[in-house]
């Protein structure tokens, strides 16, 4: 396989992962939102059981959110170290490459992406824990 062949399928791929990542992620918030919204509807009836049971879920739910969020900004990550490699071998003029010009901001890009696709599944978390001790909280008070 030719190297022009061989980026045009890591960029690609590459696009794919980030496109997936993000109907991911929007699948994500809104299936959040909804288990927020029952949780709403409980607190009204003071079902706190129920509330329980639905923020620990909801508690799973969002720590393998954030843990498959790690893996794709990794992989993604991975593709991106991979495509700037590709236009430094097929030696594209440097007005013309995507990635290679972003080759020495990686590192710091790397920690703030990351730092800001993490943040929203962090929210979810701590809300979620919050939830979850104020339930057992006022269950275990009754």
């Amino acid at each position: 396989m030719n190297p022009e062949t061989t980026y045009r399928i890591a960029f690609d791929v590459w696009k794919a992962q980030v496109d997936s990542y993000w109907t991911r992620a929007s699948y994500n918030v809104v299936f959040q939102l909804a288990l927020l919204t029952g949780f709403l509807k409980l607190n009204e009836q003071q079902s706190w059981g129920l509330i329980i049971v639905l923020s620990s879920v909801a508690l799973v739910l969002t720590v393998v959110w954030f843990k498959t969020s790690e893996r794709m900004n990794d992989y993604i990550r991975y593709y991106w170290r991979r495509l700037i490699a590709l236009e430094k071998t097929l030696e594209i003029p440097f007005e013309r490459q995507i990635f290679a010009t972003l080759d020495a901001s990686i590192p710091e890009r790397t920690i703030k992406h990351r730092t800001y696709v993490l943040f929203i599944p962090r929210v979810f978390g701590v809300l979620w824990i919050i939830i979850l001790a104020r339930a057992i909280c006022l269950c275990h008070c009754r």
